[in-house]
């Protein structure tokens, strides 16, 4: 999303702005699908499977049906955030909101404590730069996938 050369916390101190302004703007300017996706082949073992799922999305508006990623309740990305969240109640609540509906559902927590500086949300902690990465990476696939649902 920021390029090399930047630190993360710089990266989102100098994005958080945007993305609280402009919501997902930012993601989908900046982060390429197709690149999205090589590194999702680069994986080794079953990481991919480890945080998503793959699911059946409609627009019944518009006429599509479509496969989209969803999060998986059952994988180790699961038990991580249940972790983290026993030390970090906006985790814990992102994590219960994740459960709750079943997909990725928006980091607004996270980015207005980044914006307010609070100080709730460390962006040199590893555990969140994981969280927010997985979460951006989330909403723009789930906003550029255009691939046809089949049974």
């Amino acid at each position: 999303m920021c390029g090399t050369g930047i630190s993360f916390e710089e990266c989102m101190n100098n994005s958080i702005n945007d993305l609280a302004e402009n919501g997902w703007q930012l993601i989908l300017r900046n982060i390429d699908i197709n690149n999205q996706l090589n590194l999702y082949r680069s994986f080794e073992s079953d990481i991919f499977e480890e945080i998503w799922t793959f699911c059946r999305t409609s627009n019944p508006r518009e006429g599509w049906i479509r496969r989209s990623i969803c999060y998986n309740q059952e994988g180790k990305y699961d038990e991580f955030l249940s972790k983290v969240g026993q030390e970090n109640p906006i985790v814990k609540a992102y994590h219960e909101d994740l459960k709750t509906s079943g997909d990725f559902i928006g980091i607004v927590r996270f980015e207005r404590e980044i914006y307010h500086k609070t100080g709730k949300i460390d962006v040199e902690d590893p555990n969140i730069q994981l969280i927010l990465a997985i979460e951006y990476l989330s909403q723009n696939d789930n906003e550029k996938r255009r691939e046809p649902w089949s049974e």
